[in-house]
């Protein structure tokens, strides 16, 4: 693929954007069964199927321009800062649940799940990524106040 077959690339691209939702489903179950699992209400060991996940964002990450990318990486406080921050904390969430393999699979598919959505989400050049759409802000607030609360509900 890499070596210039543009037509088996393109089938493949073509393929995983046909079937996007037998990718995103799992990924969005894996992260809430997950989430569950951190908490124990079920078994920690299921922290695994947060690792789902990966394949809804490589599939978005296949997509992203190689040059639009490497412009991102460039911005220190675009991306360097954040990028910086979120692998310390990663680290440290890591640490305090003594480094169990699921739960590091959760949080090294949040990591790729963040940067890939985040951080290179202004690499994607298609007519969708370019099209002027609202803010996502209030929602990303919503979600995250939701959590905390979630959380806060078993501390």
């Amino acid at each position: 693929l890499l070596n210039g077959n543009h037509r088996i690339a393109k089938r493949i691209n073509d393929f995983a954007e046909e079937h996007k939702a037998w990718e995103q489903i799992p990924s969005v179950l894996g992260f809430i069964v997950g989430m569950f699992a951190l908490t124990e209400v079920i078994p920690l060991d299921l922290t695994w199927l947060a690792a789902l996940a990966i394949l809804d964002t490589a599939r978005c990450f296949f997509k992203l321009n190689v040059q639009a990318v490497k412009l991102c990486i460039r911005e220190p406080f675009d991306f360097q800062v954040p990028f910086v921050t979120l692998t310390l904390a990663l680290v440290g969430f890591m640490a305090s649940f003594g480094f169990h393999p699921g739960c590091c699979a959760l949080a090294m598919s949040f990591g790729f799940l963040y940067v890939t959505q985040i951080l290179f989400g202004d690499s994607d050049i298609t007519e969708r990524g370019m099209a002027d759409l609202p803010s996502l802000l209030p929602l990303y607030v919503f979600i995250f106040v939701v959590l905390l609360c979630f959380y806060l509900m078993f501390v």
